[in-house]
Order: structure tokens, then sequence, then C-alpha cells
């Protein structure tokens, strides 16, 4: 846990804009289609890109007094750099499964 709480607000948006993508790419909310996967992960990769990109800032020395005193920094950014590198290896996946269809 780390001292980090999830947030409420993110955990909606991300909810919204999963069924968002489902209906935009596959015209209805229940189906799933594997370029929808592939969108999904895209935008998940570059809020996961971002959140570490904050965490290399705040494990700077200087930045050091603006990090809360029960957050360790460096494991966050651990785990951002972590994060990222499992979520490249599914959007990898994604993208071979959703490029497969395109010549079928």
């Amino acid at each position: 846990h780390n001292g980090v709480t999830p947030s409420r607000v993110k955990h909606l948006a991300a909810t919204l804009a999963e069924k968002a993508g489902r209906a935009k790419l596959n015209g209805e909310v229940r189906g799933y289609s594997p370029l929808a996967r592939l969108w999904e992960l895209e935008l998940l990769g570059v809020a996961v890109a971002a959140k570490t990109a904050l965490w290399i800032l705040l494990a700077e020395e200087w930045m050091s007094d603006r990090v809360p005193t029960d957050v360790d920094a460096g494991v966050a950014l651990a785990r951002g750099r972590s994060q990222v590198e499992v979520l490249e290896q599914h959007r990898r996946r994604a993208a071979v499964e959703a490029f497969a269809l395109v010549g079928a």
C-alpha cells in the first residue's frame, strides 16, 4: 500500500473510458473487440507513463520535501516502471491480435 490510496474519481473515469471505448470501437457497450482492448491499453499506458514521470521528479533529492513522509517515492517509482513494462507486454499482444484481424 505504501501510503498511496486509490482514487475513486480515477477509477470511475477509467470505467467510463472503458465503456465509451467499447461503444465507439465495437458498436455496442457489452461486447469487446480486439481493437477496443488495444485502445484501452494505449490510454492506460499513457496514464501510467505520466504517473511514472511524476514519480521520477518526486524521487529526486531536491523534491524530497514535497513527498509525504509516509510515502516512499523510490518504491512508487519502481512500481510505476514495473507497470509500464507489464502494460507494454499486454499492449504488444493486443496489437498483434487487433491487427491480425485487419488483413482477414
